[in-house]
């Protein structure tokens, strides 16, 4: 109870405080994420660790701080440029398109978490949050990316396939749908999981394929490692990949 009253509290706080200052959009929506996180852990600790990495759930839980509509009208600026989320919805039912990411946007958001790095409500909010559920997300997509990225002849890849035919596998199942496309992953998933990540390698791969073909992989790699170097300093010496 003396948690949540504090938490309460600093949210109190934070919201004069941005009355008397310049309005920071997006650092104010990533802060009041944060807090208000932090205190469903508090009171659903047991439902963030069994949903708190899932997407939908998580977007749904909090779709009134970090909804589409909501960081839209912040930033005056489209969180995609094309897609199946359109007015406001995101639509996570899609099989022959996804979410092409605004690259503006994302340089927004790295941009606002580097300047993040010194305020003390993100860097001790954001550290329990990682710590509590999103550390091993956020290391495995790491992981994804370099393994998908290194060539052959450096280190073992399971498969022969390169990056440019899982595209265009990719884009054809698009138009012709099934569940065999993503096979090529299978093994890279199978290790990750002797190494303690779990079997999310799919997941996690088909996501850097979809950002190879928005043009947005590198953005998002940029943001992925200022979350690393910010709160999990040591992980790349230990890096799997």
């Amino acid at each position: 109870m003396l948690k949540k009253i504090i938490v309460i509290v600093i949210l109190f706080l934070m919201f004069l405080g941005s009355t008397f200052r310049q309005s920071r959009p997006l650092e104010d929506i990533i802060n009041n994420f944060l807090v208000k996180f932090q205190i469903t852990y508090n009171e659903e600790e047991s439902w963030c660790k069994a949903f708190g990495t899932d997407i939908r759930t998580l977007y749904y839980k909090f779709i009134g701080d970090i909804g589409i509509i909501v960081v839209e009208k912040s930033l005056g600026q489209k969180v995609f440029v094309k897609g199946p989320h359109c007015y406001g919805v995101m639509n996570f039912d899609a099989i022959t398109d996804f979410g092409h990411y605004n690259p503006d946007f994302l340089n927004v958001a790295f941009n606002t978490i580097s300047g993040l790095r010194t305020d003390k409500m993100f860097t001790y909010y954001g550290q329990m949050a990682y710590d509590n559920i999103f550390k091993l997300e956020v290391r495995y997509y790491y992981e994804a990316y370099n393994y998908l990225n290194i060539p052959y002849n450096e280190k073992i890849k399971f498969t022969n396939t390169t990056i440019a035919e899982l595209i265009d596998v990719y884009k054809r199942k698009m138009n012709n749908y099934n569940d065999f496309w993503w096979l090529d992953f299978i093994p890279f998933s199978q290790f990750m999981d002797e190494h303690g990540y779990g079997l999310g390698g799919s997941k996690k791969c088909s996501f850097w394929i979809r950002r190879k073909i928005d043009g947005t992989d590198k953005e998002f790699y940029r943001i992925i490692n200022i979350l690393i170097d910010t709160f999990d300093k040591e992980f790349k010496k230990n890096a799997v990949f």
